[in-house]
């Protein structure tokens, strides 16, 4: 419940200030208000034979002691219903680079309802229904989630 109420409150915080040069974005998963994953619609590409696409998630990251996000680049065999990282990077609370992320070469099988099989799904042509999409930027979609984030923890 308190997963589909953070959802909600994201995507009512993100659909009132879309900018003109926002991605479209369908949240795969949000678990506990800790973290998020979204897969930009508009980035799913055809190379070689597989599926790219790019995905945002949000963190809140005890290592850095501060939310953080990385965007990072997927590549989908959409027949053996696999995936694999490319490559990425990860930016703090200020915008600010912190470090690339570095992609695993070898081929990953996603279990179904995980994060990681629902990109596969939106990647490979599972269509996102109209109240799924997110029309905002990832640095706003970072901040309405550490937003609702912060808000969920003074209610407690």
């Amino acid at each position: 419940m308190k997963i589909l109420t953070a959802v909600a409150v994201i995507a009512a915080t993100m659909l009132t200030a879309a900018p003109a040069n926002s991605e479209r974005f369908v949240i795969v998963a949000a678990e506990a208000q800790d973290s998020m994953v979204a897969i930009d619609l508009d980035t799913i590409r055809d190379v070689a034979g597989y599926r790219r696409a790019w995905l945002t998630t949000v963190v809140m990251d005890s290592a850095y002691l501060k939310p953080i996000f990385a965007q990072t680049l997927y590549q989908f065999d959409c027949k053996a219903e696999r995936s694999q990282m490319l490559s990425g990077k990860m930016f703090g609370d200020d915008q600010k680079f912190i470090d690339d992320v570095t992609g695993n070469s070898s081929w990953e099988f996603p279990a179904p309802s995980t994060s990681a099989y629902l990109a596969l799904s939106y990647a490979c042509g599972k269509a996102a229904k109209e109240d799924e999409v997110l029309n905002i930027s990832a640095y706003q979609m970072f901040k309405a989630f550490v937003g609702t984030r912060t808000t969920a923890r003074r209610k407690k």
